[in-house]
Protein backbone atom coordinates (compact mmCIF):
# COMPACT_ATOMS: atom_id res chain seq x y z
CA UNK A 1 0.00 0.00 0.00
CA UNK A 2 1.36 3.32 -0.78
CA UNK A 3 -0.77 6.12 1.14
CA UNK A 4 -3.08 6.05 4.19
CA UNK A 5 -6.12 6.09 1.91
CA UNK A 6 -5.46 2.69 0.88
CA UNK A 7 -5.21 1.21 3.81
CA UNK A 8 -8.44 2.52 5.28
CA UNK A 9 -10.04 1.61 1.87
CA UNK A 10 -8.51 -2.12 2.42
CA UNK A 11 -9.68 -2.00 5.95
CA UNK A 12 -13.04 -1.46 4.92
CA UNK A 13 -13.15 -3.53 2.11
CA UNK A 14 -11.57 -6.15 4.60
CA UNK A 15 -13.50 -6.23 7.80
CA UNK A 16 -16.98 -4.63 6.37
CA UNK A 17 -16.66 -1.27 7.73
CA UNK A 18 -18.55 1.27 6.30
CA UNK A 19 -18.69 4.43 8.42
CA UNK A 20 -15.88 6.95 7.88
CA UNK A 21 -14.94 10.14 9.84
CA UNK A 22 -11.50 12.34 8.99
CA UNK A 23 -10.33 14.73 11.51
CA UNK A 24 -7.87 16.84 10.12
CA UNK A 25 -6.95 21.01 9.64
CA UNK A 26 -6.61 23.13 6.77
CA UNK A 27 -3.00 21.97 6.83
CA UNK A 28 -3.27 17.89 7.44
CA UNK A 29 -5.55 14.98 6.54
CA UNK A 30 -5.58 15.18 2.84
CA UNK A 31 -7.14 11.60 2.64
CA UNK A 32 -10.55 12.49 2.27
CA UNK A 33 -11.07 12.93 -1.39
CA UNK A 34 -9.55 8.99 -1.77
CA UNK A 35 -11.80 6.91 0.17
CA UNK A 36 -14.08 4.41 -1.59
CA UNK A 37 -17.88 5.35 -1.05
CA UNK A 38 -17.90 2.01 -2.94
CA UNK A 39 -16.85 0.73 0.39
CA UNK A 40 -18.04 3.40 3.09
CA UNK A 41 -21.41 4.38 2.83
CA UNK A 42 -21.03 6.84 5.49
CA UNK A 43 -18.32 9.39 4.94
CA UNK A 44 -17.63 12.21 7.17
CA UNK A 45 -15.07 15.22 7.51
CA UNK A 46 -14.58 16.84 10.51
CA UNK A 47 -12.09 20.24 9.85
CA UNK A 48 -10.73 23.26 12.46
CA UNK A 49 -8.51 25.61 12.86
CA UNK A 50 -10.27 26.63 9.13
CA UNK A 51 -9.29 29.85 7.90
CA UNK A 52 -12.66 32.57 7.30
CA UNK A 53 -14.54 31.29 4.17
CA UNK A 54 -12.27 28.13 3.59
CA UNK A 55 -13.15 25.86 1.27
CA UNK A 56 -11.44 22.76 -0.76
CA UNK A 57 -14.37 21.61 -3.13
CA UNK A 58 -15.27 18.85 -0.75
CA UNK A 59 -17.88 18.31 2.09
CA UNK A 60 -17.05 19.62 5.61
CA UNK A 61 -19.71 18.06 8.02
CA UNK A 62 -18.52 19.88 10.75
CA UNK A 63 -15.91 23.12 10.61
CA UNK A 64 -14.47 25.55 12.61
CA UNK A 65 -12.25 28.88 12.96
CA UNK A 66 -11.32 27.98 16.49
CA UNK A 67 -7.83 25.78 17.65
CA UNK A 68 -10.29 23.15 19.78
CA UNK A 69 -11.87 20.25 18.07
CA UNK A 70 -14.23 19.60 20.77
CA UNK A 71 -16.96 21.91 18.99
CA UNK A 72 -17.45 20.07 16.05
CA UNK A 73 -17.48 16.50 17.81
CA UNK A 74 -19.92 17.47 20.47
CA UNK A 75 -22.89 16.87 17.61
CA UNK A 76 -21.70 13.47 17.09
CA UNK A 77 -21.01 12.53 20.80
CA UNK A 78 -24.58 14.25 21.30
CA UNK A 79 -26.16 12.23 18.95
CA UNK A 80 -23.96 8.76 20.17
CA UNK A 81 -22.82 8.73 16.50
CA UNK A 82 -19.90 6.19 15.80
CA UNK A 83 -17.45 5.23 12.71
CA UNK A 84 -16.01 2.29 11.94
CA UNK A 85 -13.18 4.17 10.47
CA UNK A 86 -11.61 7.55 12.30
CA UNK A 87 -8.69 8.95 10.68
CA UNK A 88 -7.05 11.34 12.75
CA UNK A 89 -4.57 13.83 11.11
CA UNK A 90 -4.75 16.77 13.96
CA UNK A 91 -2.93 19.87 14.05
CA UNK A 92 0.17 18.67 15.16
CA UNK A 93 1.27 19.81 18.39
CA UNK A 94 0.83 17.34 21.51
CA UNK A 95 -2.08 19.17 23.10
CA UNK A 96 -4.11 18.97 20.10
CA UNK A 97 -3.14 15.80 18.85
CA UNK A 98 -3.92 14.20 22.28
CA UNK A 99 -7.48 15.96 22.42
CA UNK A 100 -8.36 14.81 18.77
CA UNK A 101 -7.65 10.85 19.50
CA UNK A 102 -9.43 11.30 23.20
CA UNK A 103 -12.40 12.71 20.75
CA UNK A 104 -11.67 10.07 18.24
CA UNK A 105 -11.81 7.28 20.68
CA UNK A 106 -15.58 8.49 21.81
CA UNK A 107 -17.14 7.99 18.43
CA UNK A 108 -15.28 5.17 17.28
CA UNK A 109 -17.13 2.02 17.01
CA UNK A 110 -16.26 -0.76 19.84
Amino acid sequence: MHSKSELVNWLGKQYGYSSYLEVATANSGFQFSNIDSRIYSSIERIMYRLPPNYHDGLIINFSTTSTESCHCFMPLIDKNKSFDVVFVDSFHTYEASRRDLELALLVLDK
